[in-house]
């Protein structure tokens, strides 16, 4: 079963196109402003690695808008994305971020930096790029060595590990800093974890070999990759090379 029903709502020259939840609410404004006299493009989705099981299960996709570049790459080797179609639209920044519950005294980088949190959020790091670079940056400031792996909890995507923190079943997370500003988090409430604790978090974009003859899809991925799209990339809380 597929993340959502899209066959009935469809026409052909329209283009289905596989969003990383991460970036399903920018890619909502790319789609607002892209023009749709030709095709206009429907949005599904999901963890970069639900999707990237579903495509291979033969999901009728036509784009993907990845949150990692690995997955991208599989794809092309896989032929089921077109090599010379794939590119790097995003790179991503993820935030450490206290509960509502904590105290207007708590300091977020104080308590990444000490690591005096009793239980932290993140995306699965198995299926969620963020998730895994969450994990990089817990490594890089000695959260194994304190012996705390057991307090990390463990979300399907970045929007369940905010949800998880801002009900109180968390006392802390990481996430995306695009998520913690659509939510409006304020300032003093989160920490914008240092680049260079984590891999870099390239999400790259590719046609699909379903997309191949899409015409809509081919000129959505354009305006990703043009200056108007790129402006408003960089407006979510993303790096744009």
């Amino acid at each position: 079963m597929f993340l959502v029903s899209l066959a009935s709502g469809c026409k052909a020259e329209d283009a289905i196109v596989a969003v990383s939840t991460n970036f399903l609410e920018t890619a909502k404004k790319l789609v607002e402003q892209f023009d749709t006299s030709d095709g206009k493009v429907v949005l599904a989705s999901g963890s970069t690695g639900q999707i990237f099981a579903q495509i291979n299960q033969g999901a009728p996709y036509h784009a993907f808008l990845s949150a990692d570049q690995l997955r991208v790459n599989e794809l092309v080797e896989r032929e089921l994305a077109i090599d010379e179609s794939q590119f790097t639209y995003a790179i991503g920044k993820i935030c450490f971020f206290l509960a509502p519950k904590r105290t207007s005294e708590d300091k977020p980088k104080k308590r990444f930096d000490d690591l005096s949190i009793e239980r932290i959020a993140i995306a699965n790091p198995r299926i969620a790029p963020y998730g895994a670079a969450a994990i990089e940056a817990l490594e890089s400031v000695g959260w194994e060595k304190e012996g705390r792996k057991g307090s990390i909890a463990t979300a399907q995507n970045v929007g369940q590990a905010f949800a998880m923190v801002s009900s109180g079943n968390a006392d802390a997370g990481i996430v995306a800093l695009s998520t913690i500003l659509l939510r409006s988090v304020p300032k003093k409430d989160y920490y914008l974890i240092p680049s260079d604790l984590h891999e870099p978090i390239q999400q790259d974009a590719v046609l699909l070999t379903k997309g191949k003859s899409n015409s809509a899809a081919k000129r959505f991925l354009d305006y990703v990759s043009s200056e108007e799209g790129k402006a408003v990339i960089r407006s979510h809380g993303y790096n744009v090379d």
